[in-house]
C-alpha cells in the first residue's frame, strides 16, 4: 500500500476501497501534473543575477520531464483499469529505476548552478554557487539511495505477484 493510500484510507476509511484507489489515484495525478507545470515553467532558466543553469540541470532536463509525463500513467492506469496490478507495480520500478538513471548523470555532469561570469564574479558569488551546488548535490544523492530503495521494493513486490499468479 502506497503512502497516498493510506493516507486515503485513513481520511475516508479504510472499508471504503473504490472511493480510496479513486481517491488516491486523483490526489496522485493531480500532485505530478502540479510538479509537471512548475517544472515545465521553470524550465530552463537563462541568467538569474550572477548565476546561471549548469549542465547538471539543462543536459537532463528533457529526461526528467519525460518521466514526469510517464509517472502520471500509473494514476490513470489505476482510475480506469484497477486490475492492471503488475503493470502498475513493473512501471513504478521502471520510473524508479529512471529516476536513479537521470541523477547519476546528473551528478556526473557536476554543476547545476554556475557563475554567469566568472571573470567578474565576486568570491561571496562563488560561495553562493558552491554552497547551492553542494545542498543539491547532497539532495541528489539522498534521492538516488531512496529511489534505488523504492525500486527494488517494487521489483520484490513484482515477483511475489507473479508467484501468486502462478
Amino acid at each position: 500500500m502506497s503512502t497516498l493510500d493510506g493516507l486515503a484510507d485513513q481520511l475516508i476509511g479504510p472499508t471504503a476501497g473504490k472511493v480510496v484507489r479513486v481517491t488516491t489515484s486523483v490526489l496522485e495525478l493531480g500532485l505530478i501534473l502540479v510538479l509537471l507545470i512548475v517544472w515545465l515553467a521553470i524550465s530552463q532558466p537563462g541568467s538569474l543575477g550572477f548565476i546561471e543553469s549548469g549542465p547538471g540541470w539543462t543536459d537532463v532536463w528533457l529526461a526528467t520531464t519525460v518521466l514526469f509525463v510517464i509517472s502520471a500513467i500509473n494514476p490513470l492506469v489505476t482510475l480506469f483499469r484497477p486490475t492492471w496490478t503488475r503493470f502498475r507495480v513493473a512501471l513504478k520500478a521502471l520510473v524508479d529505476f529512471g529516476l536513479v538513471v537521470v541523477l547519476i548523470w546528473s551528478l556526473a555532469l557536476g554543476s547545476w548552478v554556475i557563475l554567469s561570469d566568472p571573470s567578474t564574479a565576486t568570491s561571496d558569488e562563488a560561495a553562493v554557487v558552491d554552497g547551492i551546488n553542494t545542498i543539491i548535490r547532497i539532495s541528489i544523492a539522498i534521492t538516488i539511495v531512496m529511489s534505488a530503495l523504492s525500486g527494488a521494493l517494487e521489483v520484490r513486490r513484482f515477483r511475489q505477484i507473479q508467484r501468486l499468479a502462478a
